[in-house]
């Protein structure tokens, strides 16, 4: 029985006293991203984790991060390499941690087939292009080899001075070998223009392989051994399709945007510096920059790609929107202003838990992405609101300590409340000791004599 009444006891203290969770708690976390073979990584590998921001490892570091302190709790973490994903996973952070995330990374090798007799030794080069990243490897000996370069749709192209060769488009999903023919390119020259007829600068124009930039007249003369051409333009996809002609005018997605930036009270925001953030459509590729309203609140930026747009104040306010925009759209709002903090406590027991709902406002706009922290416990508003549980103890009046952080600012508040000593509401465990005292009672009553017998002895 000794082995089953130390264990009924310590259940019994944690259900009475249940443990507390330390939100504040950080934890030294390694993160390593390998290949297919579970070797490191030795490109550059960039770290994407949910709720705490991201982290890169240059090139030769081993995919390895070094340092990060992150605070306990659950996180997905995404690997990404030539800035395509190669691996996501789920972890747990409890302690101090190593995290190794096997990657969609292949080897590739590049060999020609039907060289004329005058080019079978030749010393060249081979370019791989993975989404919107070209990356190059020596070609000799008739083969090139890429390692560690992501799964997916890879365009190859094989030169022999600036003169293309051969080329060819693979899918990759293994370790695997590509053999491509050697054939003869034609010369084409395409422009690029947008949709008002002006011409792109800088814009890189890519053909089966092969790629050039456009100059001031937004035109690029390159060699083609294909038809399916893309066209990046700040860093941004911004045309997808056939390019057959030798000559040829593209028109690319992309628009001005010229629209007023106001403020809760409707006033413009004059002359106030923003960061312009934009994601290509369907993720193909992302740019940034920045950029000042005038002197009447209006925002001006030429020849922006179609893609999700989002406007904010540096570790301020921000508003995203689809781009272009309408033509009914003429002003942009961006909420500023201290957070106004609405506090809430739903329910509060003691040896239990807390549940406190924050409300965090900007004038009558509910604020969504607000931090909230409850005693150390942390949230993020949704649909301006936020719910966080926080363990109580033996405390008949409690304090929660609320601090909202958003846009920059930090609100701190301090609500005492009286908490209910209903045990079985918030841990069904607590009635074990209830049950074994009444267990004990009644095997007590059942081992006394009768006191009406007792007495009846004593009468005669």
């Amino acid at each position: 029985m000794k082995p089953f009444c130390a264990a009924l006891l310590v259940l019994t203290i944690l259900a009475v006293f249940p443990p507390r969770v330390d939100g504040q708690g950080l934890f030294q976390v390694t993160l390593q991203a390998v290949d297919s073979q579970r070797h490191p990584i030795e490109r550059e590998v960039r770290f994407l984790i949910s709720g705490w921001g991201e982290v890169s490892v240059a090139a030769g570091d081993h995919g390895t991060t070094r340092g990060l302190s992150i605070n306990g709790g659950n996180y997905h973490v995404e690997a990404y390499v030539l800035d395509v994903k190669v691996g996501e996973t789920d972890v747990q952070i409890m302690s101090d941690i190593t995290v190794t995330i096997q990657t969609r990374t292949y080897s590739l090798s590049v060999s020609v087939t039907g060289l004329p007799e005058n080019m079978t030794d030749i010393d060249g080069t081979a370019k791989a292009q993975i989404g919107i990243e070209t990356i190059t490897s020596r070609f000799s000996q008739n083969q090139a080899v890429f390692g560690q370069i992501p799964g997916g749709s890879v365009s190859l192209t094989v030169f022999v001075g600036d003169k293309p060769v051969a080329a060819k488009t693979v899918f990759l999903s293994a370790d695997s070998e590509a053999v491509l023919e050697y054939a003869e390119f034609k010369q084409v020259t395409v422009t690029v223009v947008d949709r008002s007829g002006a011409a792109l600068d800088g814009a890189t124009v890519t053909i089966g392989g092969v790629s050039g930039t456009t100059d001031a007249a937004g035109e690029v003369s390159l060699y083609s051994g294909s038809s399916e051409g893309i066209v990046v333009f700040r860093g941004i996809v911004v045309f997808n399709g056939t390019i057959s002609e030798a000559e040829s005018t593209v028109t690319a997605q992309v628009a001005d945007l010229r629209v007023s930036i106001v403020d809760v009270a409707s006033q413009p925001l004059v002359s106030t510096p923003l960061q312009i953030e934009l994601e290509g459509l369907g993720g193909r590729g992302k740019w940034s920059g920045t950029v000042a309203t005038d002197a009447q609140g209006n925002l001006t930026v030429s020849q922006l790609p179609y893609g999700m747009l989002t406007v904010s104040i540096p570790n301020g306010a921000s508003v995203s929107t689809q781009f272009p925009l309408p033509a009914t759209t003429k002003s942009l709002l961006l909420v500023t202003g201290k957070p106004q903090v609405d506090i809430q406590v739903v329910d509060a027991y003691m040896m239990g838990f807390m549940t406190v709902r924050v409300t965090v406002t900007i004038g009558k706009y509910l604020v969504k992405n607000a931090t909230v922290s409850v005693n150390g416990m942390s949230a993020t508003t949704e649909q301006g609101a936020a719910v966080v549980r926080v363990p109580l103890g033996l405390e008949w009046s409690s304090t929660a300590n609320v601090t909202v952080r958003a846009f920059g600012m930090k609100t701190s508040k301090l609500v005492t409340v009286s908490a209910s000593p209903l045990l079985v509401a918030t841990s069904p465990l607590a009635f074990v000791p209830l049950v074994v005292w009444r267990l004990m009672v009644i095997r007590y009553k059942r081992r006394r004599p009768p006191l009406i017998e007792s007495g009846a002895r004593g009468k005669r």
